[in-house]
């Protein structure tokens, strides 16, 4: 290289260079200050509280028989629960691994700046998968990294193999995107040396096996079994809605719990007729110019085109959760527009539609990025304050009359300790959720406030009863009520009452 090329582009290499510290070290600022803002809900919790309480890898995974995930996230959690009780950890490994993301986008990713900054504050990045502690954003970075390997001049097939092994085990979501991976790369494969190649085929196939073994529900498992295996129009038109609403992540800003809603769908149906149509038209639009985009690959069109049909249909099937679990099908285009715009080696390729959808998804982002700083996501780490503050004689127990209780784990997680539960049959000591039968059956007010009763005369003592979304006469006086639009609809109301010892 001459003297004059040098000149030439070193300003630019440096300017480039400033730009992404810049965008690291702004979004890590921002991350922080988000998660340090973010009241953690029940899938947070549940998951941190099933790894404290593990003594060991065999306890873990006898604790983690209700889990319909994978094992990698919770081997993280394993790890930093050897060190601290304390939940905020996991909060600050969670801010790390998207902060890990932004700076692949930043430092190594094809796109443009423009699209950079765009990515990393947008919905997905800046608060789904950064303020909301799961094992997705693991899942992202591991995906991206692969993208980062895939693309280099010798790319290493047995590390992306065993990238792609870990991707597969930290979720199901996960998994079918590590399948379309495995299509996308079909021409690293092929070049690839073949010792080499039957390497990372056998050890992609030992994480497939790992993975479906632990996506197997447990037998005395009862959640989620009921399962749509029957033709439904009206349910696969709510689940093919659902390409258009996570391309598209605008929220309903007049819903007073706005997650997981969808602008798309609560401005469709003020239109007649056709307004119903708005989220699968928009979604249709956008996967139709994906695929016009990757007409010249047909593996990365293949990966994309399957990876979105199995996602649909295991949606169909099961259900969608939420931007969580949906948020994956922009996830997938993400990646195949990263890996054509490698091939392309051509940072102006990015198409406008592509920079439109980024750009969307920056007001959802800082909207959600604000509303979390000033709103309750949930009123779990109110009423584990309260609690905190209370006498430390009087047990904690917490009754709900229904299958899930969504205030149990996050205030055991907060108080870094056991709690009881009142169920049938008595009140047990325990923390994590379980999903069996005697739970799906649920209790009566009856029933509860016998067993607590039994329980507070045992003990000589009054007990603090936590309840959500339920109210009884018959548990004594309120001690304290949080009730209030959160954005997190389901941990909106909480109550806190004083059951007095039995004369």
């Amino acid at each position: 290289m001459d003297l004059e090329v040098i000149r030439s582009t070193s300003p630019h290499r440096l300017a480039h260079r400033v730009s992404s510290h810049a965008l690291v070290a702004l979004f890590a600022a921002v991350a922080a200050l988000e998660l340090a803002h973010h009241e953690m809900w029940l899938d947070e919790l549940n998951p941190w509280v099933i790894v404290r309480d593990a003594h060991s890898l065999r306890e873990l995974f006898y604790n983690m028989r209700f889990e319909p995930h994978p094992p990698v996230w919770y081997l993280c959690l394993y790890a930093l629960t050897r060190i601290t009780r304390h939940p905020a950890a996991m909060q600050v490994l969670h801010g790390a691994i998207g902060t890990a993301s932004v700076a692949l986008l930043a430092y190594v990713s094809p796109f443009r700046r423009r699209d950079v900054w765009l990515m990393a504050f947008g919905y997905y990045l800046l608060f789904e998968y950064c303020a909301i502690s799961r094992g997705y954003a693991l899942g992202i970075l591991l995906a991206m990294t692969c993208c980062w390997l895939a693309a280099t001049p010798r790319p290493r097939v047995v590390a992306i193999a065993v990238l792609l092994a870990l991707l597969a085990n930290t979720s199901v979501f996960g998994l079918i995107i590590a399948c379309a991976l495995v299509v996308a790369l079909s021409p690293t494969w092929r070049t690839a040396p073949r010792s080499a190649r039957a390497i990372a085929i056998v050890v992609f196939l030992c994480g497939i096996g790992l993975s479906v073994w632990a996506l197997l529900p447990a037998p005395q498992n009862v959640f989620g079994r009921d399962r749509t295996l029957q033709w439904s129009t009206a349910h696969l038109d709510y689940v093919t809605a659902l390409l258009g609403v996570a391309y598209l992540p605008l929220p309903d800003f007049s819903n007073p719990s706005p997650w997981n809603s969808s602008l798309l769908v609560t401005a469709g149906r003020r239109i007649p007729t056709i307004g119903h149509f708005a989220p699968l038209a928009a979604g249709g639009v956008v996967f139709v110019l994906a695929l016009v985009r990757l007409r010249r690959s047909p593996h990365l069109a293949a990966a994309f085109a399957g990876g979105s049909v199995v996602m649909l249909a295991l949606m169909y099937v099961e259900y969608s959760g939420g931007y969580r679990h949906q948020g994956h099908l922009f996830v997938l285009l993400l990646i195949v527009m990263w890996l054509d715009a490698a091939a392309r080696r051509d940072r102006a390729a990015i198409p406008v539609w592509f920079s439109f959808i980024l750009a969307v998804h920056v007001v959802a982002g800082v909207y959600f990025a604000a509303i979390d700083a000033s709103k309750p996501f949930s009123w779990s780490k109110d009423v584990a304050r309260f609690l905190a503050a209370q006498p430390h004689d009087v047990p904690v127990v917490v009754a709900q009359p229904d299958f899930l209780s969504f205030l149990g784990p996050p205030i055991s997680g907060y108080l870094q300790q056991r709690i009881y539960y009142a169920m049938p049959g008595g009140v047990v000591r325990g923390s994590y959720l379980w999903y069996d039968e005697m739970h799906a059956r649920g209790a009566g007010e009856a029933l509860i406030v016998d067993e607590i009763t039994r329980f507070a005369r045992d003990r000589s003592s009054d007990v603090f009863v936590v309840v959500s979304h339920w109210d009884s006469p018959l548990l004594g006086a309120r001690v304290a009520e949080f009730l209030g639009d959160t954005i997190e609809g389901d941990e909106r109301h909480a109550i806190v009452y004083r059951f007095k010892k039995p004369t």
